[in-house]
């Protein structure tokens, strides 16, 4: 496995079975096909958490895509590069780029924490 890259292709292709496993979930609702009462009661709050997953992972790819985020942060089991891999990768960002990118979020925090404090 490549260590400094991840792949797109793998990424998104977790996100559609993720969102298969929520169509699921909404099937049961729709149909009532909870099995007794709790899975009734904790099929909404199910539904529920699988959208908010897909939707700041779909939040984390968009940063990434347009580079406000290091590709390192979307790192996951899910989206590993094998040797001979070459579906929709993305690099790593180099040391420096890193450094840089993170710097400007201390500058950043840093702001707003004054801001803060000049608002109190």
């Amino acid at each position: 496995m490549n260590s400094h890259r991840l792949s797109l292709a793998h990424e998104i292709a977790h996100l559609a079975r993720v969102v298969e496993g929520a169509r699921l979930l909404a099937d049961q609702l729709a149909c009532d096909a909870a099995v007794d009462e709790h899975d009734r009661a904790v099929l909404p709050a199910a539904f529920s958490a699988v959208l908010v997953l897909v939707d700041c992972r779909l939040r984390l790819l968009r940063q990434l895509l347009v580079g406000e985020l290091p590709p390192r942060v979307l790192c996951a089991p899910h989206n590993a590069v094998g040797d001979d891999d070459a579906s929709g990768l993305i690099v790593y960002w180099d040391v420096e780029r890193e450094l840089r990118h993170a710097q400007a979020e201390l500058e950043r925090a840093r702001h707003a924490a004054q801001r803060f404090k000049e608002g109190q």
